[in-house]
């Protein structure tokens, strides 16, 4: 499951397009019309020459290609947004890595997390499952995870994913923050296209 914790080689790839796809440019105000049954999803933002991105309900498929002359480097993804401030409070990023036997996620949480109590990712609820913080970043804490068979079909048919981490206050709160599975599947077939 998610004992298979990445090795830093080869995490870096995928680390690095996380982090070139990612940051301030992820976060949207507004949600483009849902797919679901009946609806396909809306078309592909085109987001200037050298990316594009879709919708699938609250996950986007975002490619970039860095050079006219290269492939498109692609990630699907979901973050959970302050209302107030538009602040990324979770992002869950999936990219498929050539070589990996299964696709990669990255968990990026706020910072100011209690590092040594890890966190705890479930699929609506049921059979969590600990992971330790890889890294803290700019962006914030990041869990890197192999989507392997134990849990990889759990994302596809679940609702949400249910993330705990203590934080580093006095108290030691745990917190928990669930975030929609909603267009994860449709999302993950485009990213393996």
């Amino acid at each position: 499951m998610f004992n298979n914790y990445l090795k830093w080689p080869a995490f870096l790839p995928a680390f690095a397009l996380v982090l070139a796809l990612g940051g301030s440019a992820w976060a949207q105000q507004q949600r483009p019309p849902a797919a679901g049954p009946g609806r396909p999803p809306a078309p592909a933002a085109d987001q200037g020459p050298n990316m594009r991105e879709q919708p699938f309900q609250d996950w986007k498929l975002r490619c970039v290609r860095a050079q006219a002359n290269q492939p498109e480097q692609c990630v699907v993804f979901s973050e959970l947004l302050t209302t107030d401030t538009g602040q990324r409070i979770i992002n869950f990023a999936v990219v498929v890595v050539p070589g990996q036997p299964a696709p990669i996620g990255t968990l990026t949480l706020p910072l100011g997390l209690f590092l040594p109590a890890g966190i705890q990712i479930a699929v609506d609820g049921q059979n969590p499952l600990a992971a330790q913080l890889t890294t803290c970043v700019a962006e914030g804490c990041q869990v890197s995870l192999n989507l392997d068979s134990g849990i990889l079909p759990r994302l596809q048919a679940g609702r949400q994913t249910n993330v705990t981490f203590v934080e580093n206050t006095n108290e030691r709160r745990a917190l928990t923050i669930n975030l929609s599975l909603a267009g994860f599947t449709p999302a993950l077939a485009a990213l393996r296209r």
